[in-house]
């Protein structure tokens, strides 16, 4: 890892040109208007905006949380307490990057009829992202590489972001639940990173449930994805069983975190009361594309 003992990023959030030519054309496969110049502004402040978005619609006192995105070289979501104690949410900006990726190459191994090529170089390019997860050095790379999945699969487009975006908030929810729940002033455990994913649900749930009053901002959660977080879990179990493989994955990561099949056992009876036909169909598919996709890569 090369996280500063600080924790602080080794530099703020900025706009690279590859970040900025990966998301003119996701705007311009999505119809919508792209002014590269007010991007470029925005993009320090998109993750704040988010979670302030997210504070809002779970009423949340704003105040007790300070909020960090930049790179930490590593692709990473994490809490942490400053020296005064203050609560800090963290967000590396790779994190967001594998996020909508693996979501987008999910949904072409969910929906997509693929012939044996194109299947093995959607493995290939599964497993670079993957990779990103443990060394993200390589992200300016992996925006140009993601292009043409952008450009082949633009039907896609829709249910993938919506799904990212909903993973992002669930992922939020749960560093705010380790400071909620006071865990940071305790050794790390497996169990406090299930009680950290139940008050993350929670508040996960409390933003879908916001519906409408939450469409005009960064953290509505469609109800076709509210599964997301399961559907992580499936996509953190891909990363897990490839770590594995690769010899990628530190001892102390699994001491602290729980097998993310034990987390999606937990998550699941929370969380699926709460699925219409359609996310219940969603989920059952992107397990299922997911799977496929683990099955022939490790």
């Amino acid at each position: 890892m090369r996280i500063r003992r600080d924790r602080k990023p080794f530099e703020r959030m900025v706009a690279t040109d590859a970040s900025l030519d990966f998301a003119a054309l996701v705007a311009q496969l999505s119809g919508l208007p792209f002014d590269r110049e007010q991007v470029r502004n925005d993009a320090a402040n998109i993750g704040l905006t988010i979670f302030n978005d997210l504070c809002r619609m779970a009423e949340l006192d704003r105040d007790r949380f300070r909020f960090e995105t930049g790179s930490y070289f590593q692709t990473r979501i994490f809490s942490l307490n400053d020296k005064e104690g203050g609560n800090i949410v963290a967000l590396d900006r790779g994190f967001d990057l594998w996020l909508s990726s693996m979501c987008l190459l999910s949904a072409v191994a969910t929906f997509e009829v693929l012939t044996d090529k194109d299947f093995a170089q959607l493995c290939d390019q599964t497993e670079r992202m993957l990779a990103l997860f443990v060394e993200n050095s390589g992200y300016d790379r992996r925006c140009e590489e993601m292009k043409a999945y952008l450009v082949r699969y633009a039907h896609l487009l829709n249910v993938s972001e919506a799904l990212s975006r909903a993973m992002l908030v669930f992922a939020l929810c749960h560093e705010i639940a380790h400071h909620e729940l006071g865990h940071l002033t305790k050794e790390a455990s497996p169990d406090m990173e299930f009680e950290a994913d139940a008050l993350g649900l929670r508040l996960f749930l409390k933003v879908f449930d916001a519906g409408d009053a939450a469409r005009e901002s960064t953290v509505y959660i469609d109800p076709k994805v509210v599964g997301a977080p399961l559907i992580l879990s499936h996509l953190i179990e891909l990363l897990e069983t490839w770590c594995v493989n690769e010899d990628g994955m530190s001892s102390a990561d699994t001491i602290r975190h729980p097998a993310a099949a034990q987390r999606m056992a937990r998550l699941n009876p929370l969380l699926r009361p709460r699925l219409n036909e359609t996310a219940g169909e969603a989920l059952k598919g992107f397990a299922a594309g997911i799977g496929d996709l683990r099955k022939a890569i490790c």
